[in-house]
């Protein structure tokens, strides 16, 4: 079994009133995922040989526009900072 090396990562902080420097253990990175049901539209018509091309860009747009549609724009521009 190998050794793992766990290091926590530590701020250098001042007290304003003392002046004292101490040490504070940083919170760790959360990370957060947002699960996302992709389903075709029950009443389009599939006669045709067109197939469905699910692209990066397209899944991207349809979520903003659902989190927009849902949430507005101040919640699309809050969800924007982390959105890949």
């Amino acid at each position: 079994m190998p050794n793992i090396l766990v290091c926590k990562v530590l701020i250098k902080m001042k007290t304003p009133i003392a002046g004292l420097t101490y040490f504070s253990e940083m919170p760790p990175f959360r990370n957060r995922y947002m699960v996302v049901e992709a389903f075709l539209d029950p009443n389009r018509d599939f006669a045709g040989d067109e197939t469905i091309i699910l692209t990066q860009f397209n899944v991207s747009k349809a979520i903003k526009d659902s989190i927009q549609f849902n949430f507005g724009k101040c919640g699309l521009a809050a969800s924007l900072g982390s959105f890949q």
